[in-house]
């Protein structure tokens, strides 16, 4: 449902965002949709944002789903 990324720039609240990410080499690249629902201070000039999926197209969700469950 969301994804905690961290960011080295500035995502208030309640902005849309897209976010591009592999889960797993062999997989290639996915990309979301989100919202910013939660932001915390990161590591150095990082922060640390959480990102709500939004309108998460079904093969997407089952990669997520696959990944999570192949990480225990």
């Amino acid at each position: 449902d969301a994804a905690l990324v961290e960011v080295h720039r500035e995502c208030p609240l309640g902005a849309d965002v897209s976010l591009m990410f592999e889960l797993a080499e062999e997989d290639g690249p996915m990309q979301v949709a989100g919202q910013v629902i939660r932001r915390s201070p990161g590591d150095g000039v990082a922060r640390a944002v959480a990102v709500l999926f939004r309108d998460l197209h079904p093969s997407a969700q089952g990669r997520i789903e696959m990944f999570l469950h192949r990480q225990g």
